[in-house]
């Protein structure tokens, strides 16, 4: 559940930063021809990844104290079964072979418990993509598609006209890209 908690928080941040990097790429001319890569991309994206590297910091501290905690009680398993079957069998209360069939027994055992705690992050990262399909799923859409009714513009005719255009972006005005540029529609 923890982790669960956490690796929401961090799909939340995340989405910040994503957003500005996709921005970024969908004007990645007009952010080039200000020079503004440095200035400003970077720096965004920089102050947007302090949250989710926070986030991830927490993350893993808690899933490493998890499996860490896993696989220690697995050896404290082995520790006292050793422990106690010698002591059993110095007593003459069982066999050694019963000792033996017990160890395997609680290794399996603990095995099992180690491998859930590793996985126990990978499930929480699956039920929040879960919860955010079945959110999108359930939202009820902005167009209604189905219906006829609505605003149905008229026919519209008109032109328009460029006549001799010219451009060049700031950063290198003698590389001129439109020069006397025409166009009619």
């Amino acid at each position: 559940v923890m982790l669960s908690k956490l690796s929401s928080d961090s799909i939340k941040s995340q989405k910040e930063s994503t957003q500005i990097a996709a921005e970024a790429i969908h004007n990645h001319k007009i952010i080039t021809s200000y020079s503004a890569v440095d200035k400003v991309v970077f720096q965004l994206y920089a102050q947007s990844q302090a949250l989710p590297k926070q986030a991830a910091t927490r993350k893993s501290w808690m899933a490493g104290v998890a499996l860490g905690t896993a696989q220690s009680l697995n050896f404290i398993t082995w520790a006292l079964d050793f422990w106690f079957g010698g002591k059993l069998v110095m007593s003459g209360a069982i066999t050694a072979g019963a000792v033996f069939k017990t160890f395997f027994i609680l290794v399996r055992t603990g095995k099992v418990i180690a491998e859930a705690g590793s996985m126990t992050s990978d499930l929480a990262k699956g039920s929040v993509a879960v919860a955010s399909v079945f959110q999108i799923l359930d939202r009820p859409t902005q167009i209604p598609s189905a219906e006829e009714k609505g605003l149905k513009l008229p026919e519209i005719r008109g032109t328009i006209e460029l006549t001799d255009v010219g451009f060049a972006y700031p950063v290198r005005p003698q590389n001129p890209v439109l020069v006397g540029f025409n166009l009619r529609v």
